[in-house]
């Protein structure tokens, strides 16, 4: 609620504009997310964070589910979080072994 995020020097961001979202996540100290995109710029940025999983049933969680396997995040849900930092070198290369990839498929689909 807004008296606990007062309280603790949160702040709650809604509604950004594109440049001011990215902003936020390239000035963070921390970040805290439930959503894929929130977690992927931590991740680009790296800025620590932590996330949590929605409660709904609308399976919104795929994703995000998805981006904590592949970078083995699983550690950094809410609530399991540990004080054990942020592996940035190994992130980083899967970061950039996946751009990579992508990079070649795009290339050879655009070449044809």
């Amino acid at each position: 609620n807004d008296k606990y995020y007062k309280n603790h020097n949160i702040k709650k961001l809604c509604n950004l504009s594109p440049y001011d979202f990215l902003y936020v996540f390239c000035n963070a100290s921390f970040i805290f997310t439930t959503s894929f995109h929130g977690l992927s710029f931590s991740l680009i940025f790296n800025v620590p964070f932590s996330y949590e999983l929605s409660n709904e049933n609308n399976n919104k969680n795929s994703r995000l589910i998805t981006l904590c396997n592949i970078f083995e995040l699983n550690d950094y849900n809410i609530l399991l979080h540990k004080e054990n930092g942020y592996k940035w070198d190994n992130i980083n290369k899967i970061i950039s072994d996946n751009y990579l990839f992508a990079s070649k498929i795009l290339n050879e689909i655009f070449a044809k």
